[in-house]
């Protein structure tokens, strides 16, 4: 598991609704922000640095509608989304493994990570 990144949604921190009946944690700190939450074997988290007027809710919100067009694939454990509020680089990710095959893909938009991920879907 610790190759895919799973994020265990955290007790005690507040809760953010984001539709669909979803509903997220925001831990704050130390400049920046994380919103996770968790979707059937999959976390969700959406980094965010307020320090450069950045909030990971929007963002989160617009995933969240993106997750309910497009299924992911149903990991054999776990599987995580973890993705950047900045589009710079490689930084939106999605991984989850099948039996010893570790799938991970890196792309520049969200949007084109989940189609991506969608698309190996059975």
């Amino acid at each position: 598991m610790t190759a895919v990144n799973h994020h265990a949604q955290e007790t005690g921190l507040p809760v953010i609704d984001l539709g669909s009946s979803v509903q997220g944690t925001i831990d704050r700190g130390a400049g920046q922000a994380y919103l996770t939450w968790q979707a059937g074997r999959w976390s969700v988290t959406v980094h965010a640095s307020p320090v450069m007027g950045q909030d990971p809710v929007a963002m989160s919100k617009q995933l969240v509608a993106l997750f309910n067009q497009y299924s992911l694939p149903i990991p054999s454990q776990v599987g995580a989304g973890n993705f950047d509020v900045t589009d710079n680089g490689l930084n939106q990710t999605i991984t989850w493994q099948e039996g010893a095959i570790l799938y991970k893909i890196s792309a520049r938009s969200a949007e084109t990570a989940i189609k991506m991920a969608s698309s190996m879907s059975r």
